[in-house]
């Protein structure tokens, strides 16, 4: 098993998990928004629990976004700083991305649902939205783009206008979301209530870094879900 290191500063709890041959060890802020000040004591306290130097990590592992923009930043520095003083590959995934493996991870490997549309708030109405199948090669395959935008303005992929079932999931998935009425004509529709952990940026990190799909320092950067998918 490959050292990994993971990073998620992108909501109001940091959290960091250290993955190598032994074990799997995780930390996390005792109290909200407290990122800048916790992150690189955590990570030096899972190094010496697991005995380890920076120089022998197989990647770095990051939630790159969408999220909190202060606390995407944080996380994204700090990976940075990591990767450049060791040159150490940086995995960047996306959180929109990462929240599809959870509910694959939930539904189960027996589920015959195999896509899922993740809807989560952004600001002034606007939503954060991705369209996803399950992969045997990369874990998680998106459809389309990654996008920003109001619920009644989302573009649903055309791949998938022919699946008959979907998992939903996401913090904008109300009664009254005008997707439901995008999606629910054609298909039968689960709503999913799960919540990403580090095991599951773990699980795409490795499959990530098996595909050798890294970036180097520079360029690694926030996805904001602006102008064009950064990461998935």
């Amino acid at each position: 098993m490959q050292n990994i290191l993971a990073i998620d500063t992108s909501g109001p709890i940091c959290s960091v998990a250290l993955q190598s041959s032994e074990r799997t060890s995780f930390r996390k802020s005792d109290a909200q928004r407290q990122s800048a000040q916790r992150i690189l004591p955590m990570i030096t306290e899972l190094l010496s629990e697991h005995k380890l130097m920076l120089d022998e990590l197989d990647g770095i592992s990051v939630m790159a976004g969408p999220g909190s923009f202060t606390g995407l930043r944080i996380g994204i520095a700090v990976a940075q700083g990591l990767s450049m003083t060791k040159n150490i590959p940086l995995i960047p995934v996306s959180n929109l991305v990462a929240k599809a493996a959870a509910v694959f991870r939930k539904l189960g490997e027996t589920s015959p649902v195999d896509s899922a549309v993740i809807c989560e708030l952004a600001r002034e109405g606007e939503v954060y939205f991705g369209a996803f199948q399950k992969s045997e090669t990369s874990g998680v395959s998106l459809l389309g783009m990654e996008q920003v935008s109001l619920p009644e303005n989302i573009i649903i992929p055309e791949e998938m206008a022919n699946i008959s079932q979907i998992a939903a999931s996401g913090d904008a998935w109300t009664e009254d979301c005008p997707l439901h009425g995008q999606l629910a004509p054609h298909c039968e529709l689960e709503i999913v209530s799960v919540e990403t952990t580090l095991d599951d940026l773990l699980a795409l990190a490795n499959i990530k870094l098996g595909l050798n799909e890294t970036v180097v320092g520079a360029e690694l950067r926030p996805n904001y879900v602006k102008e064009e998918l950064d990461y998935s």
